[in-house]
């Protein structure tokens, strides 16, 4: 009875991690889209923050050159 009731235990567990593993493959599957549209926005914000900053720092060498002008 004891050897039926671990069997039984093994089999319960194996079939939950099977759902489990089935589950969060569904989950990361379903976010996948989401996850790829937010990497690439964030590497579009990436390359506004670096142009943006080199424009600024461009605008900030040109103020002190006409600064200098005066």
């Amino acid at each position: 009875m004891q050897e039926l009731c671990q069997q039984l235990h093994a089999l319960m567990n194996e079939q939950f991690n099977k759902e489990l593993s089935g589950s969060i493959q569904r989950v990361q599957d379903a976010l996948a889209p989401y996850i790829r549209f937010v990497r690439a926005e964030q590497e579009k914000v990436e390359v506004m923050r670096k142009q943006l900053t080199d424009l600024n720092n461009e605008a900030m060498r040109l103020k002190s050159a006409v600064e200098q002008m005066d």
